[in-house]
């Protein structure tokens, strides 16, 4: 298991844009499938709500303003703030200048928080924050920060175009 993540760790460093964009968001697929089944069959009766949710608020707005702001200006202001800024940051720190996966960590826990919408919110965007820091990190020296705020919009994009869907699958 860890030669794999080696060797897809190695291609998403050496790849160009869209091949290591295709296999970050093929995670992320992987991710968000298994989560939204285990979420809707097993955990959505313990949810703990803290806010009006994503479902009760932008994604009751028109599929433009959808796009504008969840595809456009929210993945190109927190990957600003959540991902090259906090990597800025914390590489201020020695430690997590040497050890990527605990500044990787820290700023998934961050960028998590922020999405207060639910206990289950915040859960599902600490794994989403894991996978945009570690594409940061993985394509530092090569504009991060455009390939990162790409992945974003497209895994926001994926969550909208899926919404009707699963409402319809699972109420």
């Amino acid at each position: 298991m860890i030669e794999l993540m080696t060797k897809i760790i190695e291609l998403i460093r050496r790849s160009n844009f869209l091949l290591s964009l295709t296999i970050l968001f093929s995670i992320f697929l992987a991710y968000y499938i298994s989560l939204t089944i285990i979420y809707h069959f097993a955990l959505y009766q313990y949810d703990i709500a803290f806010t009006e949710t994503p479902n009760e608020t932008i994604m009751q707005e028109s599929f433009l303003k959808q796009l504008l702001f969840v595809v456009i200006i929210g993945p190109l202001f927190e990957t600003l703030i959540f991902q090259k800024w906090l990597y800025q940051l914390l590489s201020l720190f020695k430690v997590l200048k040497r050890n990527k996966i605990w500044l990787i960590l820290i700023s998934a826990f961050i960028f998590g928080s922020i999405h207060i919408y639910s206990l289950s919110y915040i859960v599902y965007n600490v794994f989403a924050g894991i996978i945009l820091m570690s594409a940061y990190v993985l394509r530092k020296g090569k504009n991060p920060y455009l390939f990162v705020a790409t992945l974003h919009a497209l895994m926001n994009l994926f969550v909208i175009l899926m919404e009707p869907l699963e409402q319809k699958w699972f109420g």
